[in-house]
């Protein structure tokens, strides 16, 4: 399925935007987080209609925009939260970091499939 460790660069590329102090470093650490997110469109969107059916892959995206739509709201308030707190975009920066990379570990660990125990 979708969950592999394909976030890795995007958690990468912000805790190193976030961390460096050079504007070309910033830079290419921001080009590897997009790359990153945009590289994850096409199976992140393939996946409901897969895994679901009919109504159900209808609601399974409905969800996901949803989501979407509240995590676009919750990120630019909480990265300007957290500049007004530190002066600085790093905090901001390292918990989208820190945000990506626990939810690529959350997808790893739900897409592994369940051992089937055969009755002996």
């Amino acid at each position: 399925l979708f969950p592999r460790p394909d976030a890795l660069p995007i958690s990468i590329g912000f805790a190193w935007a976030g961390a460096t102090h050079s504007f070309a470093a910033a830079l290419i650490a921001m080009a590897l987080a997009a790359i990153g997110c945009w590289s994850l469109m096409g199976p992140f969107w393939a996946t409901p209609t897969r895994v679901l059916g009919g109504r159900a892959a209808a609601g399974g995206v409905a969800i996901i925009t949803m989501i979407g739509g509240l995590g676009g709201f919750l990120g630019p308030y909480l990265t300007g939260r957290l500049h007004d707190l530190t002066h600085g975009f790093a905090g901001g920066l390292y918990t989208i970091a820190a945000l990506t990379l626990l939810a690529a570990i959350l997808c790893i660990t739900l897409a592994t499939p369940p051992k089937n125990s055969t009755p002996s």
